[in-house]
């Protein structure tokens, strides 16, 4: 969700975009290890 709203708020350049996405990446790949 957070990442729509960086989207409609105008992501600074691609690099930010791509940094949004690791981190989401990384959270979700860390919560599943959790499991």
């Amino acid at each position: 969700l957070y990442i729509r709203r960086a989207l409609k708020d105008g992501v600074p350049d691609a690099a930010t975009a791509i940094a949004l996405v690791e981190d989401y990446l990384e959270t979700k790949l860390s919560g599943r290890q959790k499991q």
